[in-house]
């Protein structure tokens, strides 16, 4: 019995780097990481993904010549790893999450903002309409497909044992703050251009008719103007998702490349 504990013990230290790699991802990528998934389904997720991991990589041999603080830092940078991955991920939700906020303030619906479970902070309407259609997306495009094949092509090109964080890491995560603004300046544009053009005429009305209260009567015509304008706009989101999916797959294979050094 002391011997059949001892060699599982060591089972599990050999194969807990690829498990923490798998339980950082799930922790911070979109669906798996939501607050309307219990928490029991994420840990049955964690222990299910991690079961069939440890079957696909071999274990971690060296670990018995690693000190502990060596032992550590395999773990942390692990960790890190699969967080990178689940980040680099969330491009789609936190873009379209980004757009939905600037609307939300363009069409001055920002001051009924509420708290967001999806996202975890406050929100308002359009911005977690938008979240839940980033939600939508990201399922119906097979976005949570990219992100399991993009978790096992890490293993497969950077084992448990070998990440080692360059330089081009701070790179990579600008990269991907500056995507995430770009995509969201594409999906908001037309709808902040239909809200410039609505401000245009009222400040027209303004100087022509001086007697009308402009601000009573705008804040309603904005919001229909807003509305109308993503209704007419709501084909370009696929458009959208669909690159923003491909920007994801792409930032997750040089987050990898970077972490192999």
């Amino acid at each position: 019995m002391p011997t059949l504990y001892a060699s599982l013990g060591g089972l599990v230290i050999q194969y807990m780097p690829a498990a923490v790699r798998v339980a950082a991802m799930v922790s911070v990528a979109p669906v798996f990481a939501s607050a309307f998934l219990p928490p029991t389904a994420r840990v049955a997720l964690v222990v299910g993904l991690s079961i069939i991991v440890c079957a696909l990589v071999p274990p971690l041999q060296a670990v018995g010549r690693m000190s502990t603080a060596a032992y550590i830092e395999l773990v942390v940078s692990e960790a890190l790893l699969g967080m990178a991955i689940g980040l680099g991920a969330r491009l789609l939700l936190s873009a379209l999450d980004f757009a939905g906020q600037v609307l939300d303030l363009q069409m001055g619906l920002r001051a009924s903002a509420f708290f967001d479970p999806a996202f975890g902070h406050q929100s308002g309407q359009l911005g977690q309409l938008y979240g839940l259609v980033g939600l939508l997306l990201f399922l119906e495009l097979g976005g949570h497909h990219w992100l399991l094949r993009g978790l096992a092509a890490s293993l497969q090109y950077l084992p448990p044992g070998e990440v080692a964080c360059s330089g081009n890491l701070g790179a990579i995560i600008a990269g991907l703050g500056a995507s995430i603004f770009s995509f969201a300046v594409r999906v908001a544009a037309p709808v902040m251009l239909a809200m410039f053009l609505v401000d245009l005429v009222f400040g027209v009305m303004a100087r022509a008719v001086p007697q009308m209260n402009v601000f009573i009567v705008e804040i309603p015509a904005k919001i229909l103007g807003g509305l109308v304008a993503m209704l007419l706009c709501a084909p370009l989101l696929l458009e959208v998702a669909s690159g923003l999916i491909q920007e994801m797959n792409r930032l997750v294979a040089a987050l990898v490349r970077v972490a192999g050094g």
